[in-house]
């Protein structure tokens, strides 16, 4: 079976197998700038259950430009700590450990991903980042509500739609009209990738994240996030949070009736969350709004 594909270059269209629309995007995932060094040194931190401040300290100080992201962040608005945190060594035991590495990571990753505009008008990427950490933030609270351990939640919901970036260098003309109907029909994006592309966005931001060296314990829940049943295994908790926070964001953004806005009862049932606790998660995120925002604007 072949697909209609309008290529990269918009020159001319192809019909293109399923084996040759994945070689354009990983040549397009190849072309990409190099993630920094220092997003290489935390994922092997990450691979160390010892590690300690010593070692991200250590992962995060070589890379200049990192450091000074990471403290802008962490003295931001979003943190609300009144003293001004002026190293990554001090940032460590006032954000705890998990969290600078989830952030220096999310940092690391925003820096590779926004260094050009060649997707801007596509996907605009203040829009996009924003909705991001609206789910990042929603998921670690969540963990908090649920009592689930909340190591990786943040940089899983920063990077769930990353896909989207590397759709929109891939097709660029066929990936405008995937948003536009979105947009016009009032339909779920990933069911029109899936149909046109072949490939839903959470899929194509596995294949970065693999490529990319990610661990597994990060790239199930961005492939897995838009897919009709849950996955069974050891992710399925970390999957079912990032589809519940993706919904109520997008309900934040698009209203309740958007079809993104669908909750899944079986990820409500899975996590044991009664519809008075969902209400209760989308005030917080409401609430939160000013806060989130605080986390780019450090960044501008």
């Amino acid at each position: 079976m072949r697909v209609w594909i309008i290529t990269c270059n918009a020159a001319e269209a192809a019909f293109m197998e399923q084996h040759e629309i994945l070689a354009k995007m990983r040549s397009v995932i190849d072309e990409l700038p190099q993630l920094p060094g220092s997003v290489n040194r935390i994922l092997k931190v990450l691979e160390d259950p010892e590690a300690g401040v010593r070692k991200i300290t250590e992962a995060v100080m070589p890379d200049p430009a990192l450091t000074t992201k990471v403290l802008k962040v962490a003295n931001s608005a979003y943190y609300g700590f009144s003293a001004t945190i002026a190293s990554v060594s001090r940032a460590v035991p006032l954000l705890g450990l998990e969290t600078i590495k989830s952030l220096a990571l999310s940092l690391g990753v925003f820096e590779s991903m926004g260094r050009d505009q060649k997707d801007s008008e596509l996907i605009p990427k203040n829009e996009l980042w924003l909705h991001s950490l609206t789910v990042a933030d929603t998921m670690v609270e969540m963990a908090k509500r649920l009592d689930v351990e909340a190591e990786y939640l943040f940089i899983m919901g920063f990077l769930h739609d990353v896909g989207k970036l590397v759709l929109a260098r891939s097709f660029p003309d066929l990936y405008k009209e995937c948003l536009d109907r979105a947009f016009e029909e009032g339909r779920d994006l990933s069911e029109i990738e899936r149909k046109m592309i072949r490939f839903d966005h959470g899929e194509v931001g596995a294949l970065l994240l693999t490529r990319w060296k990610f661990p597994k314990v990060l790239v199930n829940p961005v492939r897995f996030h838009h897919k009709d049943k849950l996955p069974s295994g050891p992710d399925t908790v970390d999957v079912a949070m990032v589809r519940v926070a993706d919904a109520l964001a997008n309900r934040l953004l698009h209203g309740e009736d958007h079809p993104k806005s669908r909750i899944r009862q079986a990820d409500l049932d899975y996590l044991e969350l009664q519809q008075s606790e969902l209400e209760s998660l989308y005030a917080y995120q409401k609430e939160a709004e000013e806060k989130v925002s605080s986390w780019l604007a450090a960044l501008n």
